[in-house]
């Protein structure tokens, strides 16, 4: 790595993406972004992190399907944004224990005013076929990831009230 077998290196933290948006009207929209980053294997293949379709049925409610992000908000709404990120590479205990980033199925959501804030809630349920890097001591060299896979459910209540924001969630999956 840099500093050690090179004086400049395009490790681990090095992302490249691409992100469309269409709106094609009457409520319809959809989302395509691939991201090309360090995997499991020590690859930088592409993946899409997201693919779906999204029907807003209101002002206040919508349904989206295919490939969503996973809403983990553990540091930031984004994992993949590096300005919403308060460091380059977050502490192992943040993201390694939850390495889920997209979800294949979808979400419904709602936001609504409520006392001088806005209040919003989303239920995602899927799936996820995925591997994972693991980096702890107990895994050798070559057994470094782990293969996820199985139903997922998640539910997240979010206050935002005078640039706050107060949130709660919950997640279900093995």
């Amino acid at each position: 790595g840099a500093g050690i077998s090179s004086p400049w290196a395009f490790g681990v933290d090095t992302k490249a993406g691409a992100q469309v948006l269409a709106n094609w009207g009457g409520g319809w929209s959809g989302a395509a972004q691939v991201v090309a980053d360090h995997r499991y294997d020590n690859s930088y293949k592409p993946q899409f992190e997201w693919a779906n379709l999204k029907y807003q049925f209101s002002s206040n409610w919508y349904a989206r399907a295919g490939r969503v992000v996973a809403p983990v908000f553990m540091v930031s709404d984004y994992r993949n944004v590096g300005y919403a990120q308060t460091a380059v590479r977050q502490p192992y205990d943040v993201y390694e224990m939850n390495p889920l980033t997209h979800i294949d199925g979808g979400d419904v959501g709602a936001q609504y005013d409520v006392a001088g804030g806005v209040l919003s809630a989303q239920l995602t349920v899927g799936k996820i076929k995925d591997y994972a890097a693991i980096t702890t001591p107990e895994f050798r060299a070559s057994d470094n990831f782990a293969y996820i896979a199985g139903p997922v459910k998640l539910f997240n209540v979010a206050y935002e009230r005078n640039g706050a924001t107060y949130r709660a969630g919950y997640g279900k999956y093995r």
